[in-house]
C-alpha cells in the first residue's frame, strides 16, 4: 500500500479533501497512495485538521522534540508555575 507517513504536500492535499467533505477515509487514502489507517491516524491527531500543525507535530516527533499535542501542552503553553506555600509555624499561630 503506501507509506506510513505523509509528506507536507500530502497533508495539504488531505486538508483539501477534508474541506470538500464528501470523501471516505478509503477514498482519501487511495487519492494519496497511503493506507486508510494512515488517514485515520492523521485526522485523529489534529482536530480540526490543520496541515501545518500536523506537519509541525510530525517534524517534532521525528526529531524527538516536544510536541504541542502532548499531555503537558496546556501547562507549557501558559508558562505554568506551580503554587508556592508559606509554612506556618506554631509560634506564628500563637499570635492569633
Amino acid at each position: 500500500m503506501g507509506t506510513s507517513t505523509l509528506s507536507r504536500f500530502q497533508r495539504g492535499a488531505l486538508a483539501q479533501l477534508v474541506s470538500e467533505g464528501h470523501h471516505t477515509y478509503q477514498d482519501m487514502a487511495d487519492a494519496l497512495g497511503v493506507a486508510k489507517s494512515t488517514i485515520s491516524y492523521e485526522l485523529d491527531r489534529v482536530k480540526p485538521y490543520d496541515p501545518e500543525l500536523a506537519q509541525q507535530d510530525a517534524d517534532h516527533k521525528r526529531a524527538g522534540l516536544w510536541s504541542p499535542f502532548n499531555s503537558n501542552a496546556i501547562i507549557d503553553n501558559f508558562n505554568y508555575q506551580p503554587p508556592t506555600f508559606n509554612l506556618v509555624t506554631r509560634s506564628d499561630c500563637d499570635s492569633f
